[in-house]
């Protein structure tokens, strides 16, 4: 599945986390995010995956624009490690 981002941009309580955000992840290929802590990792995957609304940009999957076609998004799967289903919980 091919993932563009395309200018993303996204503010939270005033502050700018992404600016102009863009790439282009390739199908077959793993790719690693690598950065220092606060820097807009996780911003960034939670603006993709729709939990934050971007408040400039287009993310593009398998050339059909979320902004066009919402439901493409679908295809997205993110566990974010603060918000994730199990919690707390112990196995």
């Amino acid at each position: 599945m091919s993932i563009q981002v395309k200018a993303l941009s996204k503010r939270i309580d005033n502050r700018e986390i992404l600016r102009g955000i863009t790439f282009t992840w390739q199908p077959g290929r793993i790719v690693g995010l690598v950065g220092r802590n606060g820097i807009g990792k996780t911003t960034l995957f939670r603006t993709m995956a729709d939990h934050y609304l971007a408040d400039e940009g287009e993310l593009v999957i398998e050339g059909q624009s979320t902004l066009q076609q919402p439901y493409c998004r679908q295809k997205l799967f993110y566990i974010d490690t603060q918000r994730h289903f199990f919690g707390g919980r112990r196995l």
